[in-house]
């Protein structure tokens, strides 16, 4: 019993302490930024994320040429089941500032959450 309160609460200590260290070393140290919101909160199937691409595809275009040939948007489904969200890749930090100015810095893509991959 003891071995077991003590084992659950060394997990829970580790998960206060490495939670937002992972958010600083997703951010600063791999560049990337997690989409900020939960799956149960991504209200968009592929079929209408497709349809909101389509729409906005003048702004594709102004993402993707901010590095042309190097920063591509993907539709992400395998996040979220069932839902979908953008995953957005970029080589460098200067894209990913010129990528957060052409978004405004909102966490959604016209209400599509996205993410954002420094590979």
């Amino acid at each position: 019993m003891k071995k077991t309160f003590l084992t659950i609460f060394i997990i829970l200590v580790l998960a206060y302490f490495l939670i937002p260290f992972k958010k600083i070393y997703t951010s600063v140290i791999l560049d990337n930024e997690d989409y900020a919101f939960k799956c149960s909160e991504f209200t968009y199937s592929v079929s209408e994320v497709e349809k909101i691409l389509k729409k906005h595809d003048d702004v594709v275009k102004l993402i993707k040429a901010v590095n042309p040939g190097f920063v591509e948007i993907w539709i992400d489904i395998k996040t979220c089941p069932g839902k979908a969200g953008i995953s957005i890749i970029y080589p460098s930090n200067e894209d990913r500032i010129a990528i957060k100015k052409i978004l405004q810095n909102q966490n959604t893509f016209f209400g599509i959450p996205y993410e954002m991959r420094n590979f």
